[in-house]
Order: C-alpha cells, then structure tokens, then sequence
C-alpha cells in the first residue's frame, strides 16, 4: 500500500519565536526528530513505498528516468534502494520502519529540484514555520576522484499576497553547508525556519517551498532526498539562543570555527564540538564564553588546532545557565595533508613558542631558534606523528625581541624559517 502525505493545520495566532536553523546527521535510519521546538506538522511527504520506479509532481526541472544506470545530471527517479549508479551508496531509504520506502534519486544539476506550494482555504497566521527534509551524498567517498562536485542545498520560503506576487519570508532563503561525500551512507537534516509576517486584513491561504541545488551537474553532485516535512514552531517562551550560522575554515594548518547568534537569553556558554565519524561520536575541542544576554548579532569563532585527517564533522553546543543545551547545525571540513608543513601558531609570542605541525608521515625534526646575534638559544629534537600535530617550546627564559625559528626534517633540509618576535 502507498503511503500518504498527511495535511493538518492547528492554528495559532501568536508570533512565535524559534531558531534559524539546524542540521543533524545519522548515518542510517533513525527515529523521527523535530526541527524546531513543539512543532505541529502541517503536511509531510515520504514518497511513500513499494518496489519499483516512479516518478513525483514535486520534483522540478529534473527529466524522470524509469529504467537504467543514472549518469545523466538532470534526472531523477522515486525508488527503495540507493544503489542506481555503480559509484552510489547502496542505502535504503530514510524513513524509520519503513518496508521497501522510496526515496527521490537526482543525477543533480544546478537549480530548483524541488518544489511544492501548500494551501490553507482557513488562512495561514502569522508566525514562524519549519520546512525541513533530509539530504544524502549518494557518491561514495573518492569515486570521483579530487576533482569530486560536492551538492550545496538552498531552502526558499514564500506567501502569495492580495495580488497574487510571491513574496519571500523572513529568513528566506537558507543554504545548507556542503553535503560531504562519505565512506558510509550519512543523512543529513537540512531546511529552514521562516517567518510569516502579519498582512493586516488579507488572509494567507498559500505558502511555497523550494529546494534548489547549487552545484552545477557533473560527478559527485548526486544526492538522495527523503521525509520532507512542513511544521509550525510553537514555543511557550523565547528559546536560548537563536542561531544564525556556522562555518568551518582552513587558518594555518588547523581549521577555525565560526558562528553567529541573533538573540541569547540567559546563556553561558558555547562547546565546540568535533566528530570524525559522520556524528557518531562527539568530542569537545574548544570552549568559549557567551555575551549572555542579547539581541544584537554576537559573532563567536575558536580554533581546533589539531583536525583528524579527513572528515572533520563541527557543531556549537549551547549551554544555558541551568545546564541545559542545544545545538547548531553541523558543518564539516575535509583536511588533506598534500605535503609536510609547518607553522607557528600564536606570534609574537609570550612564555611559549607553539609550534604546529601537519605531516605526511611519522618523521623527526630538529628546531632551533637563534637571537638577533646568530647564537643558537634553543635547540630540540621532536618526533611527529603522522596528522595534525602541536609541539610547545618554553621560551620564559628568552629576552623580549627578535628571533628566528627553524626546522630541519630528518634529510637534514631546512624545511621551515620565520622570524618571530618576543612580548
């Protein structure tokens, strides 16, 4: 039997308030999650079940291919298993419990993949909605080479007003981070919070939701999509923190993390935590203090000195002042070691000289560093493991000034130089 997308509306007349937005990841199915807190859904599509190929009126600008090995960017087809490419994930679909669900496949293309229009004879208020869905990379890791397209989702949200123009909603649109490549099936849970203004008199009866693709079409930009869902975000009160982005970005040989909130209510602090297993696993890696209280844009960054080789999955865990927390969405980095490098992480420098190394390969080095005269005042043997690597050097001792830093790889060539300067 065909499952049905379900459509009911519970009517609220307040204006709510909610977070922007928020990307979870499970690397198989999982139980159902909300997007936003105390959501009532409004309507949700899970392309329902069975064996076979169809096709889906929601599905935009793509061509339906029925039978076939899919390599052409700009087709689709709504099936049960992942695996319609050799290079593809072989997954079943993400529903929970779901015997032989479907799923939409996209050979994708840039531009609209996905669009649906929800009408309310009743009227929609005004307030905050969820439009929300989750994403899977279907190319396994590395089968299309370095030179991979890796899939960029954007959320738009719009009402239809007295004169029938579509109008965009608060917060529209959203873009989601990179959806990564990976060596197992990982889903990912992106879209949006929007917000419906008040329109006086006239009565929203029409609300469209559009997912677009960013990434022109080519080798690595294939993706799954599956439990599309739209939702009101109802809240008794307003929420900790409202989160407005998160990015991860190469600086030096580590990667710095960035955020931004748009109101805090009584929070502590933030986490930054990091995963290497697609979510599986959390470690904190840095901690920062928050403004507290605020309804101004807060701009917050911390650094992870030392990334895992490869996949490095971030996200912000906020702590409220009684303990509680929440989280943001989930970005990732992809760290590659091309070469051996090296660099000083903080000068000038204090009490210490920091040291931050990213090798190919377990190897030992010779560091020196010389006063403004040549003479050699520290000299230290170090052996790094293969990865990211910190290595600290007491400097306490050292006069304020000039130095040189140097360091010699175990071939006896002089890999690194760089003048550095004693506070």
């Amino acid at each position: 039997m065909e499952k049905k997308s379900t459509l009911f509306m519970k009517r609220t007349t307040a204006l709510l308030s909610a977070g922007l937005m928020l990307c979870l990841v499970h690397s198989n199915k999982a139980t159902a999650q909300n997007f936003c807190n105390n959501e009532a859904t409004l309507w949700s599509e899970n392309f329902g079940a069975g064996t076979g190929s169809v096709s889906d009126p929601n599905i935009v600008n793509l061509s339906y291919q029925q039978l076939g090995v899919m390599n052409t960017p700009g087709t689709y087809r709504v099936i049960d298993y992942g695996d319609q490419n050799p290079n593809w994930h072989k997954t079943p679909d993400h529903t929970p419990n779901d015997q032989n669900g479907r799923m939409a496949i996209i050979d994708a293309k840039a531009g609209d993949i996905y669009s649906v229009t929800q009408t309310n004879a009743n009227g929609y208020p005004a307030g905050f909605y969820s439009f929300n869905f989750w994403v899977l990379n279907l190319m396994g890791l590395g089968n299309c080479g370095p030179n991979s397209l890796i899939p960029v989702l954007r959320t738009t949200a719009e009402y239809q007003d007295a004169n029938g123009n579509w109008v965009p909603m608060g917060n529209s649109a959203v873009t989601s981070p990179a959806i990564p490549e990976t060596n197992d099936p990982v889903w990912l849970h992106q879209g949006g919070i929007f917000s419906l203004p008040a329109t006086g008199n006239f009565i929203v009866t029409n609300m469209r939701f559009t997912i677009s693709d960013l990434t022109a079409g080519g080798c690595g930009n294939d993706i799954a999509l599956d439990d599309i869902k739209l939702s009101t975000c109802s809240d008794d009160g307003p929420v900790p923190v409202r989160f407005l982005n998160i990015n991860a970005q190469k600086r030096g040989l580590g990667v710095n993390i960035s955020w931004a909130t748009g109101s805090e209510v009584n929070n502590d602090y933030f986490e930054v935590q990091r995963s290497t297993d697609a979510g599986a696993t959390w470690e904190a890696v840095a901690k920062t203090q928050s403004a507290g209280n605020s309804s101004l844009t807060k701009n917050y960054d911390a650094y992870d000195a030392k990334p895992m080789v490869g996949n490095n999955y971030y996200r912000i865990r906020q702590v409220d002042k009684d303990g509680t927390s929440k989280y943001s969405n989930t970005v990732y980095y992809r760290l590659t070691i091309d070469k051996t490098d090296v660099s000083v992480f903080v000068n000038p420098f204090g009490s210490n000289i920091t040291l931050d190394f990213l090798s190919e390969r377990n190897q030992v080095f010779s560091v020196r560093v010389f006063d403004n005269m040549g003479k050699t005042v520290i000299s230290q043997q170090v052996t790094i493991a293969k990865g990211s690597v910190r290595k600290t050097f007491p400097a306490s001792s050292l006069n304020r000034g000039m130095y040189v830093i140097q360091v010699i790889d175990d071939k006896g060539e002089t890999m690194y130089t760089e003048k550095l300067i004693k506070q």
